[in-house]
C-alpha cells in the first residue's frame, strides 16, 4: 500500500493568509499527523496571475514524493475532517464546494449531464460534474501526471524560482470556451475529461469564504432545503412540480440548481 503524502498548496498573491485559513490548515495538519499522513505546505506568493500561480504549484507537486496536492485558496475555511475525507475518496479529482461571495447563495460549478439527475455515485457518494472550483480541490499524482504528460512540450520557463529545474506548463490557463469565459479551475478540469478523468466534488463539506464578510455554508445541505421548500410549495400540484423541475434542469448549468434527486 502507498503511503499517502500531500502537499498543500495555496496561491497567495498578497502574501496574506485569512485566519480562518490559518485555523483550519492547522487543524487540518493536525489531523493528518494523528493518521499517520505526512504533509507539506507550499505557498506562491505575490503572483497576481493566479493560473499561473496554480501551475507553479502543480510543477512542484510533481518533482516531490507526494502522492497528492490539495489546492487551497487563502480565503477559505473547513470544518475540521474535511482534509481527511476528501483524501479518502478513491478517485484523482474531488472538490469541496464553497458558497461564492455574494449574498445570494450561489455554487459555481458546470454540471456533467444538463437537463438530468445528477444522482450520487453509489459507491462513493460524490457527484460527477464537468467542472469545479479549484478552492478545495485534490489533485493525485496519477491526475497531475498524465495531464502533464500531455502538455510536455508546451512547458515555459519558471519566473518565480521556486520550481526545481525551472519549468512550468499551462494546465491551469484562464479564457474562453463555449463563447463564455473559463477560469483557469474550469479550462483545468476541462482538460482532465478530455484526457479521459473525471471531476467529482463531494457536498457534504461545510466551509466559510471570507472577504468583507464570512459567506458560510455546505452545498449538500443547501440543496436539500431547496428540495424541502419547493416540495412544500408544489405539494398540492404534481403538475405545477413537474414544470418548476423542468425550469430548473433549463438554467444556467454553473449556477442552476442541483436536480433534487442528487440531494436526498
Amino acid at each position: 500500500m502507498v503511503h499517502q503524502r500531500v502537499m498543500l498548496g495555496i496561491p497567495c498573491y498578497d502574501e496574506r493568509v485569512m485566519s480562518d485559513t490559518m485555523c483550519s490548515l492547522q487543524q487540518s495538519t493536525s489531523e493528518l499527523t494523528a493518521l499517520g499522513i505526512e504533509t507539506h505546505t507550499q505557498v506562491v506568493n505575490g503572483d497576481c496571475f493566479v493560473d499561473r500561480a496554480r501551475n507553479t504549484l502543480l510543477a512542484v507537486f510533481i518533482q516531490t514524493e507526494c502522492t497528492d496536492l490539495i489546492m487551497i485558496d487563502n480565503d477559505m475555511g473547513w470544518e475540521s475532517g474535511s482534509v481527511p475525507r476528501i483524501l479518502r475518496h478513491p478517485v484523482d479529482l474531488v472538490a469541496g464546494l464553497y458558497p461564492a461571495r455574494r449574498d445570494q447563495t450561489t455554487y459555481m460549478l458546470r454540471w456533467h449531464s444538463i437537463g438530468k439527475s445528477a444522482r450520487p455515485d453509489k459507491r462513493t457518494g460524490l457527484l460527477k460534474v464537468d467542472a469545479a472550483p479549484t478552492g478545495f480541490m485534490r489533485i493525485s499524482r496519477k491526475c497531475a501526471e498524465i495531464v502533464l504528460e500531455a502538455l510536455k512540450d508546451d512547458w515555459y520557463e519558471d519566473e518565480t524560482g521556486q520550481i526545481p529545474g525551472g519549468k512550468a506548463w499551462p494546465a491551469f490557463v484562464e479564457g474562453p470556451r463555449d463563447h463564455k469565459w473559463w477560469g483557469e479551475d474550469f479550462n483545468f478540469c476541462h482538460l482532465w475529461g478530455k484526457l479521459g478523468g473525471h471531476c467529482w466534488i463531494d457536498p457534504w463539506i461545510s466551509f466559510k469564504h471570507i472577504g468583507l464578510k464570512r459567506w458560510e455554508g455546505c452545498f449538500g445541505t443547501h440543496k436539500q432545503k431547496e428540495r424541502l421548500e419547493i416540495l412544500h410549495k408544489y405539494r398540492t400540484n404534481p403538475e405545477a412540480l413537474s414544470k418548476e423541475l423542468r425550469a430548473l434542469c433549463a438554467a444556467e448549468p454553473e449556477q442552476h440548481s442541483l436536480p433534487l434527486e442528487a440531494a436526498e
